[in-house]
Parts: structure tokens; C-alpha cells; sequence
């Protein structure tokens, strides 16, 4: 939806329409334009997709710097850190799957 239909249903909602009778007007399902008018400042907005990422960039980038510079197994990573990881994440997180 451009910015044009987003003032003429904010305009015809002022002047007291129906959401059905503003979706006829503007040629838009009485979803889209209700949905809009639920929250115009959300919509168009979308969220992201996934889980929480369990590594902050800064731990992420700690540890590819370790893993570089030596040959260290994930599991004594996990340790060094102190983190509440498994190694499987920490073997993802060195051949870029997390990044």
C-alpha cells in the first residue's frame, strides 16, 4: 500500500466510514484496511523470522578469533568463555552458519 491510499483511508475513516465502505472505495480487502487502521505506525512492518540468536556478534567475534589463531576443540571454547552453549553451536558459529 502506498503512502497516497494510507492518507485516503486515514481521510475517509475521519469522515466516519464504514471499514467496508473505505475498502470499496480504495479497491482494497476490508482486511488490509482494517489492519492498517488497527495500527497504521506497525503496518507493512515485518518481524523478524527465527529464533533468539543465542550468540551476541561480540562472543561470535571472540570466538572466531580464538578458533583462529589456534586449534582448540569447541568443547574447551565453551569452557574458556564460560558459556552456556553446547559445542555443536560453537562448531556452527566457526564455519560461518551463524553469521
Amino acid at each position: 500500500m502506498d503512502y497516497g491510499e494510507k492518507i485516503k483511508i486515514e481521510f475517509l475513516k475521519s469522515k466516519k466510514m464504514s471499514i467496508r465502505q473505505i475498502a470499496k472505495e480504495v479497491n482494497r480487502s476490508k482486511s488490509v484496511v482494517g489492519n492498517y487502521l488497527k495500527d497504521p505506525s506497525t503496518y507493512g512492518v515485518s518481524k523478524r523470522s527465527g529464533g533468539k540468536r543465542v550468540l551476541s556478534p561480540r562472543n561470535l567475534r571472540s570466538i572466531l578469533k580464538v578458533a583462529s589463531n589456534a586449534s582448540i576443540s569447541a568443547s574447551s571454547i565453551v569452557h574458556e568463555f564460560g558459556l552456556n552453549l553446547s559445542p555443536r553451536t560453537i562448531n556452527r558459529a566457526r564455519m560461518g552458519v551463524l553469521h
